[in-house]
């Protein structure tokens, strides 16, 4: 009976040291492969470094993911503004095509309300020009005033001709400025994809990236509001300038106020040039942010105490609400007003 216990106890020691033993192994083999499963970078700073190791993975590989994602998202909103018709469309399709359109009452409102004032301001024009030949016309003078005559009824038949066709006039002058800005949409931009931020260090370089990168984003949103009205109105004031472009042009016969005419056509191309700028610096918006990651302003170099990364990344978004805003009185300094 004691021989048969003492074997009993000895199978129960052999399978406690037989368990003991397994999870030593277990958990050997379970913290050689946690090491072994850490960015190699990890390695740089000690096989043996756990904690060291485990903070680099949770900055590295766990939070610097979702900030990534929220900086491709503030690119993607400017993107999708970028890529938005409304700067490229057609003159008859900026807002909206089909049934009865913008463009259509535009187009109304010229041919039958602006034109008939403007062939009266034309007829004006021609009674003091007629009046001023009679005042020099004497015996002598018969072929000077038979030229002046002839001049004046080319001066009729032309602004005639400028007066009628003034709607598709200004379709002409923007479908061939447009393509300016439908050659900068097309240029090659940069994706999400290409968004990167350097190493991570510490938790208050998170927290501060953190803090930054959601303004630029609130920043991007703002800009692209800024954009969609600036968009809208460009396209709001066309159709206006289409609208009542005979009364300008009319205004060219008169020396005294051929100045407003020559105004109307300067603010009229500036006007359709202000899209370029518009889509020249959506598409500069990104380029200057990938500058920006390329020379550390989110690499290691920056910490919580540097005020320049931040800083320059709020100041590009402010750039960029500017020039929207300004994107009118840069045309205009392009055509040297």
């Amino acid at each position: 009976m004691g021989l048969q216990t003492n074997k009993a106890f000895q199978v129960l020691a052999a399978n406690r040291v037989f368990h003991i033993a397994a999870l030593v192994s277990l958990c050997a083999i379970a913290a050689f492969g946690t090491v072994f499963a850490l960015p190699s970078s990890a390695h740089a700073a000690g096989l043996f470094d756990i904690p060291g190791q485990i903070t680099e993975w949770l900055l590295n590989d766990i939070l610097k993911p979702p900030l990534e994602a929220m900086l491709s998202g503030a690119w993607n909103i400017i993107g999708m503004i970028a890529e938005s018709t409304i700067l490229t469309a057609p003159f008859d399709a900026m807002l909206g095509s089909g049934g009865y359109s913008v463009f259509n009452l535009a187009d109304d409102v010229n041919d039958t309300l602006v034109k008939p004032i403007a062939l009266s301001i034309l007829a004006l024009a021609m009674l003091v020009q007629l009046i001023h030949v009679a005042g020099k016309a004497d015996q002598d003078a018969a072929m000077p005033i038979l030229r002046d005559l002839v001049l004046i009824a080319l001066f009729y038949v032309c602004f005639r001709w400028l007066i009628n066709n003034s709607a598709d006039l200004c379709v002409a002058v923007y479908t061939d400025l447009n393509a300016i800005t439908a050659g900068i949409a097309d240029a090659p931009t940069l994706n999400s994809s290409s968004v990167a931020i350097g190493q991570l260090t510490n938790i208050g370089q998170v927290i501060t990236m953190l803090l930054v990168i959601a303004i630029v984003y609130l920043m991007a949103l703002g800009a692209a509001v800024v954009t969609i009205v600036m968009a809208y109105m460009r396209a709001f004031q066309l159709y206006v300038f289409a609208a009542f472009a005979p009364i300008p042009l009319a205004l060219l016969g008169f020396e005294q106020t051929r100045q407003y005419g020559i105004g109307f056509i300067k603010n009229f191309v500036a006007l359709v040039l202000a899209g370029a700028v518009m889509v020249f610096l959506l598409y500069c918006f990104p380029l200057l942010v990938n500058a920006g990651l390329s020379t550390g302003l989110f690499g290691t170099s920056w910490t919580p105490g540097s005020l320049l990364g931040p800083v320059t990344m709020i100041a590009l978004c402010l750039l960029l609400i500017i020039g929207m805003l300004k994107s009118g009185s840069i045309a205009r300094s392009v055509l040297g007003e």
